[in-house]
Parts: C-alpha cells; structure tokens; sequence
C-alpha cells in the first residue's frame, strides 16, 4: 500500500515561520531587529552612552519625541500625563493638528488609555522649556535633535528605561497591531520606570497607577 504524501511540513517551515512571526510581533520585522542590534552595538561601542545618563535631577518636564508625533510619541505622551507627570511631545517630521490614527486610538484604547484627542506638533511649533528632558525612540532622533541644537544631556533613549530594555524603538507605521501592542507595552513601561525614578528624586507629583488593560490585550 503507497504511503500517501506528507503535506504537513510544520517540521521544517514551522520553527522558520514562528521565528519571523516573533521578530515581526517584537522588533517590527528584520529591520527593526538590525537596527535594535546595532544601537545596541553603538552603546557597547560607548558613543551612545550619553544617550542613556541624563541627570534626572534636574528634569522638569518630559518630552517625548518621535518622527510623526502619532503613535510613539503620542501614545507616550498620554502615558506621561495619565500617570500626573509633567509632559510635552513633538514630531521631527510631521504636520501640526493631525488626530493620531484609528489602529493606533483603538490599541490604545485596550490598554485603558484615551488619546484620540491628541493632536500633532511639529518641531517647528514646539516650544521649548529649560527643564525639558527629550526623550526618543530612537538613536537617529538624538542625532538629529543634536543637529537642530538641542543640548545632547537633555537627550536620552527613551527604551533605556523599559522593561525589557529596547534602545530602539522601532516605528510601527504599518507594521500590525501585534507589533504596535508590543511597542506600546514597551513605550508604557518605560514611561511608568521613569516616573517612578523621578518620583524618587522629588521631580514628580504622586504618581497614578496605570489604568488596567482592556479585555483585547496582546498575548
């Protein structure tokens, strides 16, 4: 009797699929992950250690800053502020007034948080503090802040203080919901970290617990 084919091919696609599968849900795809490793190349390298030593001690306000001011930095922003800490975000390259995206309302939404009346504000519009701790998602950005003329000790990867640690916090800009959950859950732990190591030194009102996630978070 012929032994029919086997067309169950788990085997030898199964661990390669669930491999890209887990590098796309936690880095945004090979992309991200290359880019994670060679910020987290540079820290080891020592060039962007400056990046991760601001003096929390002298910081009063955060400011969160990405490149569209709709989705990392948005949603940090509305982290900051649910938590009582004074806060403050902008794009490097967006357009003032832009309500954030409904994926990214809705992922929001899941995790407790309203930011669907946050809007955006370009770097041109922002107005700058003398307190203000600038806080990125990624290595690029403090580069880029240090170009415009922002003091680089008022500049630090913002995923140095999440947990797990991510010194690169990949733009989920098409990327899935499953990645945008992660990302957020990175962005809000951090965020919470942060607060707590201000709270500590005095540079922060009593902090409010994060609200409990809605019934559609990510696994």
């Amino acid at each position: 009797m012929q032994q029919a084919p086997d067309n169950d091919h788990r085997g030898s696609t199964g661990p390669l699929r669930r491999l890209r599968n887990m590098v796309q849900r936690n880095y945004a795809g090979r992309r991200g992950l290359t880019r994670l490793l060679l910020t987290n190349f540079d820290y080891l390298l020592g060039t962007a250690v400056k990046f991760t030593r601001p003096d929390l001690s002298r910081v009063d306000r955060l400011v969160f800053v990405c490149m569209a001011n709709l989705k990392r930095s948005a949603f940090a922003h509305v982290v900051s502020q649910r938590a009582g800490l004074n806060t403050a975000s902008f794009g490097l390259n967006t357009v003032s007034g832009q309500p954030p995206l409904p994926l990214a309302i809705r992922v929001a939404e899941e995790m407790g948080y309203e930011f669907n009346e946050h809007r955006s504000t370009d770097l041109l519009n922002f107005r700058p503090k003398r307190g203000d701790l600038y806080l990125v998602m990624e290595l690029r950005h403090a580069y880029e802040l240090t170009r415009q003329g922002f003091p680089p000790h008022q500049i630090a990867l913002l995923g140095y203080w999440s947990c797990p640690q991510r010194l690169h916090i990949h733009d989920p800009h098409r990327m899935g919901v499953e990645y945008l959950r992660s990302c957020y859950t990175l962005i809000q732990s951090a965020v919470t970290n942060l607060g707590h190591k201000l709270h500590a030194l005095g540079r922060a009102k009593r902090l409010q617990p994060p609200p409990p996630a809605g019934p559609s978070t990510a696994a």
